[in-house]
């Protein structure tokens, strides 16, 4: 039978309730009914084979399975969208909140603004954010960065071997410069056997090796002491004044020298320990007691008669006590005088140090000193004076020997920034520790182009010979005037012109030899030269005597076109080829007389 369901005012309301909160175009799952216009009630069809159950509205067309119940209802009706407010927020997140009390919790989506400002090395910097969402705002102060410094080609200059340079940096941002200074590279030496000027050393000379920078090519020479003389006796004597012999030697290589005997003393002074002549025998190598034996602040001394003027050396044999081999040294104790002025005294160490053994007497050369025109062919008192104990003992001979002559000093250059102008050659100037200057100017500088390359020879000229046309020519400016010799680096192009048998001369045609092969009449020669317009004689030296011992730069001569004055402005020098024999230019430096 049908029933009748009366709907009271309070399932009224929640019914009025649901549907507000479904909001509009919202379908109810609830069914169709068939409302009655005159009455309250709603008439509902009863479904078959189902009990209502108390307290509920039945649903048409549905069932509860059995072993279930149903579901109890909900605080939020089902399918409820959530209607958010305005967002809040703090400095992590942003929260917005729907009327059922749901929160809506997320990040801040941050925005860089206009305002920010970039650090510089200068500054600090200024980032400004902006949620997109919410608005709110976060800033942040940055530091300072670093300076960025680059290099500044223009201010930095490069370190050599000899001179130091300094690295200049400049921020791009604030322009600031940071300065550092750079060493003094130093040169990088080998042992170089092919320079001219090495030469091996003999009684007389040093030897000199030859060192080369490998980063620059500077060069230097190293001196090595001369061979030991190897002295025998001359057959001749003589005497002093007071009768004390006087022997002369000889050595193989013509040097002489003069002894007397150490014992042939002439004077012979105490001081506060006087210990004089301690069983001496002339002649004899024995142990101390074969020796002087100089008092503190005595004196020995000899006269002898020097032949020549010149410089000598004074050695005499010295022979020291075991208890001072290690300790003393002898330079504080002992000294030189010659006719009573104070000599370079050339010994200093220990005695261990210089060679001396107990017991030996061992040949010292003691001091080097000059003897005048005034002093030669007269008798010259040499004495070792004692500053104090020294307990050195002085026996076997004493010796002057003639110093060999002192090689001649060897000019080296360290050269400058090149000087340009315009239409002229390019040049350096350079300085030597001696306080000469030079200027050097390349082969490769001649502004008439006729040579053209360092090493090049003077070419042909217009009619194709060696007819003096092809002139080269080397102009330019000084700021200082210098008057010296004007020299040029030159090998040969065949190795065969350069022998000492074979000494041709470029410049005049001469054969050292004595061979009639390019010998040029009298008065002619193969190159004609001016100096600022001025003809020059050309030198007669050859190719040997030049120092060439190649065809390549290494092997390289000096030919010296003589002594000329370059004053302030403009200076210059030609040369022109009237023959030719192969002559290669490298370079023309004009060294300070």
């Amino acid at each position: 039978m049908k029933k009748k369901v009366i709907i009271n005012l309070m399932s009224l309301a929640f019914i009025v309730g649901l549907a507000s909160c479904k909001g509009p175009n919202k379908s109810s799952s609830t069914p169709a009914t068939s409302e009655d216009p005159t009455t309250s009630e709603t008439v509902t069809s009863e479904q078959p084979g189902t009990s209502e159950q108390p307290g509920t509205s039945e649903q048409p067309g549905t069932s509860v399975a059995p072993g279930t119940s149903e579901q109890p209802a909900t605080s939020e009706p089902v399918g409820h969208e959530h209607t958010f407010g305005e967002y809040s927020y703090d400095k992590g997140t942003h929260v917005r909140t729907c009327a059922c009390g749901e929160e809506e919790r997320v990040e801040h989506n941050f925005v860089k603004q206009d305002t920010c400002k970039d650090p510089t090395c200068q500054e600090k910097g200024l980032l400004v954010e902006k949620c997109s969402d919410c608005g709110y705002v976060k800033t942040e102060v940055l530091p300072k960065i670093d300076h960025h410094y680059v290099v500044d080609e223009e201010k930095t200059t490069e370190a050599t071997c000899a001179t130091a340079g300094k690295a200049v940096q400049k921020c791009t941002m604030c322009n600031e410069e940071k300065e550092t200074n750079v060493a003094a590279l130093g040169h990088v030496w080998v042992d170089d056997p092919t320079d001219p000027r090495v030469a091996d050393p003999t009684h007389l000379t040093d030897g000199i090796k030859v060192n080369k920078c490998t980063r620059c090519g500077d060069t230097a020479e190293v001196h090595t002491a001369p061979v030991p003389h190897v002295w025998a006796e001359d057959g001749t004597t003589s005497t002093n004044a007071a009768g004390k012999v006087i022997t002369k030697w000889r050595c193989e290589c013509n040097a002489v020298s003069y002894t007397m005997d150490a014992y042939d003393f002439d004077a012979l002074t105490t001081g506060s320990n006087a210990a004089g002549v301690e069983g001496y025998t002339p002649g004899t190598d024995a142990g101390n007691e074969g020796g002087i034996r100089i008092a503190g602040n005595g004196e020995i001394s000899w006269k002898m008669k020097v032949g020549a003027a010149g410089t000598y050396y004074f050695s005499a044999c010295g022979n020291d006590a075991p208890s001072s081999i290690s300790g003393t040294q002898i330079q504080q104790k002992n000294a030189v005088t010659v006719n009573d002025q104070p000599t370079e005294f050339l010994q200093s160490g220990t005695y261990a140090n210089i060679g001396l053994v107990p017991g030996k007497f061992i040949e010292l050369r003691l001091a080097k000193f000059e003897v005048t025109e005034e002093m030669a062919n007269t008798e010259v008192k040499i004495a070792i004076t004692q500053k104090a104990s020294s307990r050195l003992y002085w026996g076997g001979h004493v010796r002057l020997t003639p110093a060999a002559p002192e090689a001649p000093h060897v000019h080296e250059f360290t050269y400058g920034s090149p000087v340009t102008a315009e239409g002229e050659s390019t040049y350096s100037v350079g300085n030597c520790e001696c306080g000469k200057k030079a200027v050097k100017i390349n082969a490769s500088q001649d502004v008439n182009k006729v040579i053209k390359n360092d090493g090049d020879k003077l070419p042909k000229g217009a009619s194709n010979k060696y007819d003096g046309t092809a002139v080269a020519k080397y102009s330019f400016t000084l700021s200082e005037a210098i008057s010296g010799h004007l020299q040029s680096v030159v090998t040969v192009d065949n190795a065969a012109n350069w022998t000492e048998a074979n000494g041709y001369s470029y410049y005049t045609g001469k054969n050292s030899g004595g061979g009639t092969e390019k010998v040029l009449a009298d008065g002619s020669t193969n190159t004609v030269m001016t100096v600022n317009s001025a003809p020059v004689t050309m030198p007669t030296t050859t190719y040997y005597e030049m120092g060439i011992r190649g065809t390549t730069v290494d092997k390289a001569g000096v030919a010296d076109f003589g002594s000329f004055n370059f004053g302030i402005g403009k200076n210059e020098f030609t040369l022109a080829a009237t023959n030719s024999y192969g002559l290669q230019y490298y370079s023309f430096v004009i060294v300070q007389d």
